[in-house]
């Protein structure tokens, strides 16, 4: 493996955004999965010392400044060369002993992650032949004792989980505020950091949810529960719609679905940003039903029937408004 490919891959797994170039070669490594997983595994065994040697000294202190808000005066300073590397050295000491408790407390622990721009949603086979399906901007955490003592997995953000059944080790989803338990079942957990409620939309099987505060319901396939981190209250709703996990599935349906409600499951779907200029219309409906077609195509559809003109003005934003 080459070391810039290294220095990508390890970059990936610390939790780092990666231009679009980046993950592409993210998403060629993980095109074969043994190979993958050997290299994943291959980073999370890896020593301290190791892990530190792609520290890029001058980057810590870049983002030391911008961590800071540090603003120069009024007038520029010069800095020599040689005092900028003096600087970098302070930032490595001050750095290296905080990198090094986060390995050493996690050398016992997997853990796999998604940036915010991965759209490519890995999916990883655990120990137990259990699938997880990862969204963008999460990650999941679990022992490398997994499969010896309890199947008990941290996400935060989303994924998609496949769990093979074992009535003596019970599967556990432990977020920040709720957990999920089961035997076996599919399920998706969304539980971003921030959001205003921690949602679990059932497939298949049978799956228990449980706030820190010990509130649990039961879910039934086709069921979806809903927690409120602001109130601590926790819902049932008796049908979830699919279009919750197209994100996952790719496929989505609207039936007479007003175009205000379209953009929300397309944004999450395609992990897109959707802007609407004001004099459009966003009680116009649409009827149609796609499966496993990229943005582009869905827009096109738009577009045509609802006479609209739509423009992709950035990588991941699309921009809606009348036909002049």
């Amino acid at each position: 493996m080459k070391q810039e490919n290294w220095n990508i891959i390890a970059g990936y797994l610390s939790g780092e955004d990666l231009d679009d170039e980046e993950l592409r070669v993210i998403e060629q490594y993980k095109t074969n999965h043994k190979e993958w997983g050997e290299t994943v595994d291959l980073f999370n065994n890896l020593s301290d010392v190791a892990k530190m040697r792609r520290f890029d000294a001058q980057k810590a202190w870049d983002k030391l400044q911008e961590k800071h808000n540090y603003k120069t005066s009024t007038r520029r300073l010069s800095v020599s060369h040689i005092t900028m590397k003096y600087a970098a050295a302070i930032a490595v000491l001050l750095v290296v002993p905080v990198l090094f408790w986060y390995f050493l407390t996690s050398q016992n622990q997997i853990t796999y992650t998604t940036a915010n721009n991965d759209n490519s949603r890995p999916v990883y086979v655990l120990s137990d032949g259990s699938k997880v399906t990862l969204n963008h901007g999460s990650t999941i955490t679990y022992s490398k004792k997994f499969n010896n003592d309890k199947r008990e997995i941290q996400l935060t953000g989303e994924a998609y989980f496949d769990v093979l059944p074992d009535a003596e080790r019970p599967f556990m989803v432990v977020t920040d505020a709720a957990e999920v338990n089961v035997l076996g079942t599919s399920f998706n957990v969304n539980a971003y950091p921030g959001a205003t409620n921690i949602e679990v939309a059932v497939s298949s099987g049978v799956v228990e949810f449980k706030s820190k505060n010990n509130s649990v319901i039961q879910l039934k396939q086709g069921e979806k529960g809903i927690f409120e981190r602001k109130t601590n209250k926790m819902a049932i709703h008796s049908t979830f719609n699919k279009n919750d996990i197209a994100w996952v599935t790719r496929q989505i349906e609207f039936n007479a679905t007003n175009l205000g409600k379209i953009l929300p499951v397309l944004e999450k779907a395609h992990n897109i940003n959707v802007k609407i200029e004001d004099d459009v219309d966003t009680t116009l409906l649409l009827t149609a039903t796609f499966n496993q077609q990229d943005a582009d195509y869905i827009f096109d559809v738009i577009g045509i029937t609802l006479n609209l003109e739509i423009e992709q003005i950035e990588d991941d934003v699309y921009l809606i408004k009348n036909i002049k």
